[in-house]
């Protein structure tokens, strides 16, 4: 796969030359030879949203493209990466219908659309590389699973050639003029940094509950919403006489009421019946700022009292908020959301 891919990007002219700027990259990402670095995210994103938060933990942006260059390198490299599905790009028309923009508020002005594309559709505002239309750009729904490609700048090291010497002097004769002495060897200056961002909290990129965030159910879980039968519990072994939320993956993990939009933990508790359960788990703490996460009390009394209580955590995750939710202490209660 390597030298395929060496090979094809030879093809294609993607070479480096020798300068006296040297690049450096973090590993797995390639060099397009157009200042920027660039890598195929072969786990699948929940959506897009995810892969943008997902490329920017790793220093790098949900890919843009300038130019009809770029763009057939970085087809060469999601061909050679083997995914089998649909990609995200960085284009969105969220803002405004019609109006695609890159993810640093740029315009689109290069494009590859595939035929009748974009259709500027009030659902289909994400950019996706369509893997059954020979890689051309469709857009697509932002809330479908796919794979990402995520750039990066390159980070330029500057050397500087060390200064020369003038030519010792001989004599022909036994006195000599004193012997020319170089200057001090000048020191590179020191390459201003690029600015970094805030890290991307862990817990706020898609994932397993451990690795990431699990998604609860927030339409079966919603504190508004009475339901006749079928009580459920938030715990990993479920007694007999009750049943364990199908959506439960564990006893102090990542969940995010989900899989989209803004849904929250509940403040208060919910009427006996509602959210599929007997007791509606709540949290009365108010919520931390964008990045920021806190410790909250969990509260699992009726009628807003809170005697039967835990700890867990919250993150405020930018457009969400994750939260780290313990086993509740007996059946049935239940994790329930607000809308």
């Amino acid at each position: 796969m390597k030298l395929v891919l060496i090979f094809t990007l030879f093809f294609f002219g993607f070479t480096l030359s020798a300068t006296n700027e040297q690049v450096t990259c973090s590993s797995g990402y390639v060099d397009g030879n157009t200042g920027h670095f660039y890598k195929v995210l072969t786990v699948r994103n929940t959506t897009w949203d995810a892969a943008k938060i997902a490329c920017e933990a790793q220093g790098a942006e949900l890919a843009s493209i300038r130019s009809d260059m770029e763009w057939k390198f970085v087809k060469e490299l999601i061909k050679q990466s083997g995914v089998d599905n649909h990609i995200f790009l960085g284009g969105t028309d969220a803002q405004q219908e019609g109006t695609w923009l890159w993810t640093d508020g740029s315009p689109v002005t290069f494009s590859d659309w595939s035929s009748g594309k974009p259709t500027n559709g009030t659902n289909w505002n994400c950019m996706v590389v369509y893997y059954d239309e020979n890689f051309r750009w469709v857009d697509g729904t932002c809330s479908n699973s796919n794979f990402a490609v995520c750039k990066k700048p390159g980070v330029p090291v500057t050397t500087s050639p060390a200064p020369t010497c003038p030519p010792v002097i001989t004599c022909p004769t036994t006195t000599c003029p004193p012997v020319p002495t170089c200057p001090p060897v000048t020191t590179c200056p020191t390459t201003k940094p690029f600015p970094t961002k805030k890290p991307i909290p862990l817990e706020c990129i898609a994932g397993d509950g451990t690795n990431g965030y699990a998604i609860l159910d927030a339409s079966s879980r919603w504190s508004g919403k009475r339901y006749n039968k079928g009580y459920r519990c938030d715990v990993t072994s479920a007694p007999r006489w009750s049943r364990k939320s199908s959506d439960w993956k564990g006893d102090s993990k990542w969940y995010r009421f989900g899989p989209t939009g803004k849904a929250k933990l509940a403040t208060k508790a919910t009427s006996k019946g509602k959210c599929y359960t007997n007791v509606g788990a709540f949290s009365p703490d108010s919520l931390p700022g964008t990045w920021n996460s806190k410790d909250i009390t969990l509260c699992y009394d009726g009628n807003n009292r809170c005697g039967i209580n835990k700890r867990g955590k919250v993150t405020n995750c930018g457009s969400f908020y994750v939260y780290r939710l313990p086993d509740v202490p007996g059946c049935s209660r239940r994790y329930c959301a607000t809308l």
